[in-house]
């Protein structure tokens, strides 16, 4: 399931158990802690897809004080006009080093 899906999944879940609950009848009280319990594990799952997602590699050289915010920029410039990738535009413009960009793909899981 995609995360969109889950997020359509959690929104009409959502709407039913408020639609259900402003009308006040508890013949649906089972239902209802069913759709809550749908609901609680679809969050769970979209949170840990969420969550362990790597970070692009932009932004982990930032997080790592490799690159600034400016840098960032220039090359998210540079990538209009090319198809080069981030990290070879970082290191064609001296921004970071082979060896740097190498342990940035190792710890972002890309290589």
């Amino acid at each position: 399931m995609t995360n969109r899906i889950i997020w359509m999944v959690i929104s009409a879940g959502l709407t039913l158990f408020l639609m259900r609950a402003m009308s006040a009848d508890v013949s649906y009280a089972a239902f209802d802690v069913v759709t809550l319990t749908i609901i609680s594990g679809l969050f769970l799952v979209l949170y840990v897809r969420l969550s362990q997602q790597p970070l692009r590699i932009g932004e982990l050289a930032a997080k790592r004080g490799l690159l600034t915010h400016k840098e960032s920029q220039r090359i998210l410039e540079c990538q209009v006009n090319c198809a080069d990738k981030f990290g070879e535009i970082a290191v064609r413009e001296n921004y970071i080093t082979e060896t740097q960009l190498e342990r940035l793909l190792t710890e972002a899981g890309a290589s």
